[in-house]
């Protein structure tokens, strides 16, 4: 159990840890995110793995 008197130094230090850990889960899930979107967007250049090359004009 925390006590409220005395030295506060260890509650900082927790909650700065889970306030770091917490923003690196939420970057981590926006590139994940992000990478997925781009994946299905594709690009003009990109064509399915399995399309052979007289499908694609490449």
């Amino acid at each position: 159990m925390v006590s409220l008197k005395g030295n506060k130094e260890p509650l900082k230090a927790r909650f700065a840890i889970l306030f770091l850990a917490s923003w690196a889960m939420q970057l981590a899930e926006s590139l994940v995110f992000l990478t997925i979107c781009l994946r299905q967007k594709g690009s003009s250049e990109s064509k399915p793995v399995d399309a052979p090359d007289l499908e694609t004009g490449k």
